[in-house]
């Protein structure tokens, strides 16, 4: 009879989180989070992002995005303004108070930004898009951010 043996090997399994960044990076992909209640807007926008060559992600709620953003280098975060626009701004407080993510561009989608939210978001290093005009809007930001190559540039910690 035959005796079938396997070695195993134990070892530490080894922490790719920084190494990993810098490569997906150095591949020259564009990545994008997109956290939008209605599901139809969700994967409308993921939808184009993935038609301009972007690898695109949607999640319902800011609440889950803060675990993807340790563990994906995302260039881009797209959130629903609606609701008085209170977590799309605190969620953008937070991003940009992080020495983590507070390179990451940020579009808050909302219903009807005025003018004077619309100005300080930009002064800011956000973006916004009425959602009556979401596409054009986004087709412009993305122009805007592709022709700079800003992802290129960055770097990100873990």
């Amino acid at each position: 009879m035959f005796s079938l043996t396997r070695t195993v090997y134990h070892s530490r399994t080894h922490d790719f989180g920084a190494t990993l960044s810098v490569e997906i990076d150095r591949l020259d992909f564009r990545s994008a989070l997109v956290i939008e209640e209605s599901t139809a807007l969700r994967d409308s926008v993921v939808q184009l992002l993935k038609s301009r060559g972007w690898i695109a992600q949607g999640i319902r709620s800011a609440d889950q995005a803060f675990p993807l953003l340790k563990c994906i280098p995302y260039h881009l975060v797209l959130i629903d303004g609606n609701a008085s626009n209170i977590v799309a701004i605190n969620f953008a407080r937070t991003l940009h108070k992080s020495e983590d993510w507070n390179k990451i561009p940020l579009v808050i989608i909302t219903d009807s930004p005025n003018e004077s939210l619309a100005s300080s978001l930009k002064e800011g290093g956000v973006y916004s898009a009425k959602r009556s005009t979401w596409r054009s809007d986004l087709i412009n930001i993305l122009a805007e951010l592709e022709a700079h190559g800003y992802w290129k540039r960055q770097s990100y910690a873990s």
